[in-house]
């Protein structure tokens, strides 16, 4: 949240070139000139579209998700597998 405050403030600043009293305008959420809203809801969209884009190689990276194109499920922890080990199970099917 602050982080888009100050890149609204940002914007404001040397984006619009907006002045010190526009600037507090802004900050303190007062009636605000229509055209600096727009742009505010701009810069929202923008911001938005650049964390989707941000976020998949990040959760790809993290291993939060599978990758799309390979569709397989993550490895197996050390733990899964002893423990099937021990249950004599081998996670194949007898077939029948």
């Amino acid at each position: 949240m602050l982080a888009f405050c100050t890149g609204d403030l940002a914007v404001g600043k040397f984006g619009m070139h907006l002045g010190t009293e526009a600037l507090r305008t802004l900050t303190f959420i007062v009636p605000l000139p229509l055209r600096l809203v727009a742009g505010m809801f701009a810069a929202a969209v923008v911001f938005a579209f650049v964390l989707d884009l941000i976020k998949v190689p990040v959760f790809s990276r993290l291993e939060i998700t599978c990758n799309p194109r390979n569709r397989q499920a993550p490895p197996r922890t050390q733990g899964e597998r002893s423990a099937r080990t021990h249950t004599g199970h081998s996670g194949r099917d007898s077939g029948g």
